[in-house]
């Protein structure tokens, strides 16, 4: 197994692909790689559609898997709100790579033991997935609960393509074929084997509540509360310092279930889309269900650089022997130099924990990652999905 990783932020596409792929070419003795996994930032957008012929013609890839993002990571630098293409590829000897895209409105069928149909693998098998979505068009949550019903013991690692505001705007790239709605990936079987790392990057505020009464994303009722009544009291009890950072920086964490008593980690973070003065309601971006346990959260630059040397420091001390070879990362939007105060603290603390692996990826709307077994979508986190062999029995 062998990985490489580019980045280039040259203003012209094509060029920007072509350096990247001579960059991963002169790593591979220009052995053409199985996989290639590309993000394209959203300045390029008139030409995304190029995208498949010229990885064709300069990488000659096997398999292609990519979206559209507003900022891009690879060779261990990051590009925030700037014009990139980053190219991470693999060579894969006796691994099994099968695509799959979905619709929203494939959904029923997928949940009702159609899920062959669409991924094209028997449930059971030992598989991994590497997933990107459009957030504006697919229900990921609902997706994953079903594909961890299939795939129990599968790793999944994944984000929401980034820089599109309306329908449409985001792009998939899978093959030769480009979808702007849906859910793309790749189920990965054989001789590999995908570790997973989430890091959050909030801290808790108050209490946590009772949903009490909801419909879809609003927030009607906490613990009998007007749900706006009880973030403006949650306001008037803070220092100034959160209150000044309150509008911008608050969230909503919704707790796993099965739950007893709840730390930060316990809680899936969702970003407030409004609110709804008329039926003092809190607008959230995502779901919420009657009688669900949630707490508001701050994102917090500390809280987020501790949790991230935390969670690598941990992965590192597992690792006595088969070290990852290549490594994806998914990194919220709302990370990078705004959580962190400077561009590329997590890639920098990646190689510091990890080590100078070929690590690519970009910045999301939503993160995908399995914790202790459970897959889901969160928000304001780093998703890392690392690739190594494949321990023999």
């Amino acid at each position: 197994m062998k990985w490489a990783s580019a980045l280039s932020d040259d203003e012209s596409l094509y060029y920007a692909i072509r350096y990247c792929s001579e960059e991963i070419l002169n790593q591979f003795r220009g052995e053409p790689p199985d996989l290639v996994v590309i993000f394209v930032s959203e300045h390029f957008r008139k030409s995304f559609y190029r995208v498949p012929e010229i990885l064709a013609s300069e990488l000659h890839p096997h398999h292609v898997l990519g979206c559209s993002a507003a900022g891009v990571i690879g060779s261990g630098k990051e590009l925030e709100k700037h014009q990139g293409v980053s190219i991470t590829a693999a060579i894969l000897p006796n691994v099994d790579l099968n695509p799959f895209h979905l619709k929203n409105q494939d959904l029923p069928f997928f949940e009702t033991g159609g899920s062959s149909r669409f991924l094209k693998i028997p449930s059971g098998q030992e598989n991994d997935f590497v997933m990107l979505s459009d957030p504006l068009s697919f229900d990921s949550e609902r997706f994953l609960t079903r594909l961890d019903m299939l795939f129990p013991k599968s790793q999944k690692v994944g984000g929401l393509a980034s820089g599109g505001k309306i329908q449409g705007e985001n792009t998939l790239f899978l093959n030769q074929k480009i979808y702007d709605s849906g859910m793309i990936g790749l189920a990965l079987s054989g001789n590999i084997q995908m570790d997973t790392i989430v890091a959050r990057g909030s801290r808790a505020l108050g209490m946590p509540m009772f949903v009490t009464e909801c419909q879809e994303d609003a927030l009607l009722k906490l613990d009998e509360q007007p749900a706006l009544q009880m973030l403006q009291e949650l306001y008037d009890s803070l220092p100034t310092e959160d209150q000044q950072r309150f509008s911008q920086d608050i969230f909503l964490g919704i707790a796993k279930k099965g739950q007893v008593s709840y730390d930060d980690d316990d809680f899936l973070l969702r970003q407030i889309a409004g609110i709804d003065q008329k039926h003092q309601a809190i607008m959230i971006h995502g779901k919420v269900e009657p009688f669900s346990v949630v707490q508001f959260h701050l994102k917090d630059g500390e809280s987020s650089k501790a949790d991230l040397d935390s969670m690598l420091l941990q992965y590192q001390n597992r690792l006595l022997t088969n070290y990852p070879q290549g490594a994806l990362l998914f990194s919220c939007m709302e990370r990078g130099a705004y959580l962190f105060g400077r561009t590329g603290h997590e890639t920098e603390r990646f190689v510091h924990h990890i080590g100078e692996i070929p690590l690519g990826g970009f910045f999301s709307s939503g993160e995908i990652g399995s914790v202790e077994g459970r897959s889901s979508l969160h928000g304001l986190s780093s998703s890392f999905g690392l690739f190594r062999t494949r321990k023999s029995k």
